[in-house]
């Protein structure tokens, strides 16, 4: 793909708002190709309602390298689809920790206060 080629696909991906950097350009390692894989997989999984062979492929994103908070939500998501409560608490704490905006961090203690409220109801 050439600059614009480039350019083109960040623009359709994330917003108008958003230029090409070198940083975009950098090349992945085979780590990283392999933990792209695996989310793509997840989310196609996903996509096809099956929960268990997506969380597969998210504890495999998981295992590849440093996890993102999008990583915790996904496999937050589908432990919620598969009734694990405590897994699904457990990720979406991590993803407290690690985001750095603060509607998303609300919108994760909304969620956790929900999450622990139901688990007491339940017992």
């Amino acid at each position: 793909l050439y600059p614009n080629d480039c350019r083109e696909l960040l623009i359709r991906q994330y917003g108008p708002g958003t230029t090409l950097s070198a940083e975009h350009l950098r090349p992945a390692s085979a780590m990283q190709m392999l933990q792209r894989l695996s989310r793509n997989l997840r989310q196609l999984h996903t996509s096809n309602d099956a929960p268990l062979a997506a969380l597969i492929d998210a504890e495999r994103v998981m295992q590849l390298g440093p996890a993102q908070v999008g990583d915790y939500l996904a496999r937050a998501s589908l432990y919620r689809q598969l009734d694990c409560p405590h897994a699904e608490r457990f990720d979406l704490e991590h993803a407290l920790l690690l985001t750095e905006d603060p509607v998303q961090r609300l919108a994760l203690g909304e969620r956790l206060g929900s999450l622990l409220s139901m688990s007491r109801s339940i017992h």
